[in-house]
């Protein structure tokens, strides 16, 4: 008897673990179907050399569905160079541009409207903004009020989960020599946070830096809200 109920219990916590390994596959199938998965990658500061092409055949491999190039991917290369680098990327490419893009030369392309260089767009749950760190970026500015008024429309659209911001200069940097290139960016994360700002992805400072949550109580006090490294929606702007 006790041969049998031992068997037993081995059958039924087999049973549900199958159980739970085909909930979780057919779960995330679901989630796939409904189209609610993707990913995407973020690179600043790319430019177009051998380095950039091994990048880019990484990302590739990782085959993305938005690739979110983050300023200076020009440098000194020539148009044709870069359209041969990027030949690849041009149906996912979206563009942020920085300090060493000519807005002259990619007006129109790259998902970059021709009338101004920031703009935004949602993929699935995720709203996505791409702002401009070379345009006036004054409270009065045009930039200034085109953010604000989308940021208040996404936060409000039932239907968006995460909002991302895209930049090149950096909001908040341990390189305190690049903090101050524009002493108008620090008007800006009070107002991520106001809105609900999840994610801020910038460039420009070429090492790898990433916040705690965070959250400003004023443009010089940013609050660490968890020391928790997983992004957590509603617990402060990484």
């Amino acid at each position: 008897m006790t041969k049998f109920y031992y068997n037993f219990v081995i059958i039924i916590i087999l049973i549900l673990t199958v159980s739970i390994v085909c909930m979780n596959s057919l779960f995330t199938m679901y989630i796939r179907a409904q189209g609610k998965l993707f990913n995407f990658v973020a690179v600043g500061d790319l430019d177009c050399t051998s380095n950039s092409n091994q990048t880019i055949y990484n990302i590739m491999d990782k085959d993305p569905e938005i690739f979110l190039a983050l300023g200076d991917i020009y440098y000194d290369c020539s148009p044709d160079e870069f359209k041969r680098t990027f030949s690849s990327l041009i149906d996912i490419f979206y563009l942020t541009l920085g300090n060493h893009d000519s807005w002259s030369e990619f007006a129109g392309l790259y998902h970059l409207p021709n009338d101004r260089p920031y703009y935004s767009f949602d993929k699935e749950n995720v709203h996505f903004l791409s702002m401009s760190t070379e345009s006036d970026l004054e409270r009065n500015s045009s930039q200034y009020q085109f953010i604000e008024t989308d940021l208040d429309i996404a936060s409000q659209n039932s239907s968006i989960g995460w909002i991302v911001v895209l930049a090149h200069r950096p909001f908040i940097t341990s390189a305190a020599n690049n903090i101050l290139e524009k002493e108008n960016l620090i008007v800006y994360p009070p107002l991520f946070a106001k809105y609900g700002v999840d994610v801020v992805i910038q460039a420009h400072v070429h090492n790898y830096q990433r916040t705690f949550p965070i959250l400003f109580d004023n443009k010089s006090n940013p609050m660490i809200v968890t020391t928790n490294t997983t992004i957590n929606e509603g617990s402060g702007l990484v």
